[in-house]
């Protein structure tokens, strides 16, 4: 893009990064963005972003998430990398890492977040081949058991046709997974990432033909590269002929 001297402003700089910039108040009230973030919302002004929440423009598992992670960085008082989940700017869901930095007055008090969010959704894609030809089903979910991922393979089991029925979501959000004890699950997920220790069980998962699989299931601990737990992942096992031979 060509520019004349005169009107190279912070604006335009802005307008031209990559990625998606935004900053919000200690509130996590949305204060200013670049074009793409307003693109990726499916907005053509500022005037539509500004003094709006998380909550306007995501479901709600996505934005808590998201607004946990500034209050995070808020309290903390330094900056934290994230992967979250958002939209690309033709409207698709897509995974970002997300840099976010604590905004501070003068006097150095906290009064806001920067975030910088670059698409990896790509590189995401490349990973996911290499993990879709697992013979097992696997899934991997933040600490409030908000889906971030699975392979093909536990998608069919759920029913489920395409990975943006998936992302995102919770349990509850999911059919087959409102056949089991949520409750239960969600508790059993909760103590594994208190306790940042794995679990290994059986569970029996209804196809909704009337057919029952049985699984061995391992759910494990995710940490990011400070140690601290920030998700789960689940690798199960179809062991239904095995048991049918016990």
């Amino acid at each position: 893009m060509t520019i004349e001297n005169q009107q190279i402003t912070p604006e335009v700089i802005l307008s031209l990064l990559p990625g998606h910039i935004y900053w919000k108040d200690i509130d996590g009230i949305c204060m200013g963005c670049n074009n793409n973030q307003l693109q990726s919302l499916g907005l053509t002004s500022l005037q539509e972003y500004i003094g709006k929440s998380d909550l306007d423009f995501f479901p709600r598992s996505i934005a808590s998430q998201i607004m946990q992670n500034d209050q995070e960085v808020m309290l903390l008082g330094k900056a934290k990398t994230f992967e979250e989940v958002g939209y690309t700017t033709a409207k698709q869901p897509a995974v970002f890492l997300t840099n976010k930095i604590p905004l501070t007055d003068k006097y150095g008090k906290v009064i806001g977040i920067l975030g910088y969010s670059v698409d990896i959704s790509e590189h995401k894609n490349k990973q996911q081949e290499l993990i879709d030809n697992i013979p097992a089903n696997i899934f991997w979910m933040d600490k409030n058991s908000v889906f971030l991922g699975c392979n093909n393979k536990n998608l069919r089991v759920l029913g489920l046709n395409h990975m943006n029925e998936y992302i995102g979501k919770t349990y509850e959000d999911i059919e087959s997974y409102k056949k089991k004890h949520i409750h239960y699950v969600r508790d059993h997920d909760r103590k594994i990432v208190e306790n940042d220790t794995a679990s290994a069980f059986e569970e029996t998962v209804d196809k909704g033909d009337g057919t029952k699989l049985i699984y061995l299931t391992t759910k494990t601990p995710l940490h990011n590269t400070d140690g601290e737990v920030i998700g789960l992942m689940g690798v199960s096992i179809d062991i239904t002929d095995r048991k049918g031979m016990e």
